[in-house]
């Protein structure tokens, strides 16, 4: 089993909130953790396995997961195993067998979680089902998490549920979207919760560069207070992405590659062309700041 990939929690939870239709979810339960059943996963029972049942419910589930995304032509590529990390033995002739009919199936990328179950459900108790959040808020309504204990990334829906901002403790909200305030926006002012919003348009002509100082001030401000923020668009996909690519650009003087890619591991995001051409000249505004400094 040396070829197995391994995740951690916190990047599995971050395709689950990016609505990968391109990815399936095995959830491998045993006795004891049988009531902790992540959402969006299919539920494979190790106690009573068969690689007959287990055959069976992988193609259901891939069956359903087509149909599901047939309008966005997405086709199945990867598979995640949700399982403990003691399962993760040589001697375990389960999970291997597991794993020898996935390789049967021909998919190209299989990873376990390296987590623990108890302590990823601790870290991410909305994941659970059974947990009563979960059955209010679909989970993907949850914000991604660029950097832990301090930046998160999402979209309007992240704002507008008062659970989200209360289970993240965040304190901090810039909001990047032309939308109107959500309706809970004066209770989260009044409980602490500093909110700044620029009207942004997403389309490639609009002039997102002459933002971008005021919005790294905003978030440094957050970071400097020690404040968890909260940085949404409409989708998380264009707009805000890009304003955080912006300030790890400035804050840690990473070129544009090199930050986008650190957000897409968090996020699958998308920024429009126009932003793209702005974070680049962001890149030239900084290098030329930083030399001026020396």
């Amino acid at each position: 089993m040396n070829d197995i990939r391994l995740i951690n929690s916190l990047r599995f939870y971050n395709y689950l909130c990016n609505l990968r239709n391109d990815l399936l979810v095995l959830h491998l339960q045993t006795e004891e953790n049988k009531e902790k059943i992540v959402r969006g996963s299919q539920n494979v029972n190790l106690k009573d396995f068969s690689e007959k049942d287990f055959y069976q419910k992988t193609v259901k589930a891939i069956k359903n997961l087509t149909l599901q995304s047939q309008f966005r032509k997405c086709t199945l590529k990867k598979i995640i195993l949700i399982c403990e990390q003691d399962l993760l033995s040589d001697n375990n002739s389960v999970v291997i067998k597991v794993y020898s009919q996935l390789v049967k199936l021909n998919f190209p990328y299989v990873a376990f979680l390296r987590t623990p179950i108890a302590a990823f459900f601790e870290e991410f108790p909305f994941l659970q089902n059974s947990n009563t959040i979960s059955q209010v808020i679909p989970y993907w309504q949850y914000p991604s998490i660029i950097i832990k204990n301090f930046l998160f990334l999402g979209g309007y829906q992240a704002q507008k549920t008062n659970i989200i901002v209360h289970s993240f403790d965040i304190q901090y909200i810039l909001s990047v979207c032309e939308r109107d305030d959500p309706d809970n926006t004066d209770e989260l002012k009044n409980n602490g919760v500093v909110i700044k919003k620029f009207p942004i348009l997403d389309i490639a002509s609009f002039d997102i560069l002459n933002y971008f100082e005021e919005i790294c001030s905003f978030i440094t401000k957050a970071k400097e207070k020690k404040k968890r923020i909260l940085v949404h668009c409409q989708a998380g996909l264009s707009r805000s992405p890009t304003c955080v690519i912006a300030w790890l650009m400035k804050t840690k003087h990473w070129k544009y590659k090199k930050a986008r890619k650190f957000v897409k591991r968090k996020r699958n995001i998308q920024p429009n062309k126009g932003f793209v051409k702005a974070l680049k000249k962001w890149e030239i505004i900084q290098k030329n700041h930083n030399f001026s400094k020396k």
